[in-house]
C-alpha cells in the first residue's frame, strides 16, 4: 500500500473506536522515538469524501499535532464509516492491549447503527460469534459495569455474567462489592 500526506485538520477521530492502550512509559517512548528517528509507520485512515476518517494510529496522529505539523503519512483506504468502524476494531484489537469497555461500544455500534448481526461482524473482524455476543449484551447493561471494565476490576467473563443479571439495580450491587 502507498503512503500519502494527509492534511491533519482533514483527519477526524470518530468518538467511538477502539485505542491501544499506552501507559505513561510507553507513551513517553513513543514520544521520543518520532523526535529521533520521525514517524515510522503511517497511521491508516478511511477516505470519505473529503473527509479521513482516522482507523489506527491516534498517538502518533497527537504527537504530530502536539509538534505543529501539518501533514501527516498515511495509507488511505476507500470506503465509509462502517468500514471505517471494522478497520479500526480488527487493527487496534491484533496490535495488542485495548479497552474491553471500547470494544463494547465499537461492537454495539456495528449492530445499533450499522444493523449488522453477531454473523456478519464475525465474518468482517475474525473475533468470534460468542465473543461478539457477550460484548452486545454488556453493551445493553449497566455503565457500572462498563467502569469495572475499564478498571480492568473485572474482565469480560464476568461482565457478561453480571450483566445477565434482569435488572441494572442488581447489575449496581453486584459491581459494588467488586
Amino acid at each position: 500500500m502507498d503512503t500519502q500526506k494527509v492534511e491533519i485538520t482533514k483527519i477526524v477521530v470518530p468518538e467511538v473506536r477502539v485505542t491501544a492502550v499506552y501507559d505513561a512509559e510507553l507513551q513517553a517512548l513513543l514520544k521520543s522515538t518520532m523526535q529521533t528517528m520521525g514517524m515510522v509507520q503511517p497511521i491508516v485512515v478511511v477516505q470519505s469524501g473529503e473527509r479521513y476518517i482516522l482507523i489506527d494510529g491516534l498517538h502518533r496522529l497527537q504527537e504530530k499535532v502536539t509538534a505543529g505539523e501539518k501533514e501527516i503519512d498515511a495509507v488511505i483506504l476507500e470506503g465509509d464509516d462502517k468500514k471505517a468502524l471494522l478497520a479500526n476494531l480488527v487493527l487496534n484489537r491484533t496490535r495488542g492491549k485495548t479497552k474491553a469497555s471500547e470494544m463494547v461500544q465499537v461492537i454495539g455500534s456495528l449492530y445499533n447503527d450499522f444493523k449488522m448481526d453477531s454473523d456478519a461482524i464475525r465474518d468482517e473482524t475474525g473475533l468470534t460469534r460468542e465473543y461478539i455476543e457477550k460484548l452486545l449484551i454488556i453493551a445493553r447493561a449497566s455503565p457500572a459495569i462498563m467502569e469495572l471494565l475499564d478498571q480492568e476490576v473485572i474482565g469480560v467473563g464476568v461482565a457478561y455474567h453480571i450483566a445477565r443479571l434482569p435488572t441494572q439495580i442488581q447489575q449496581e450491587k453486584l459491581c459494588a462489592q467488586a
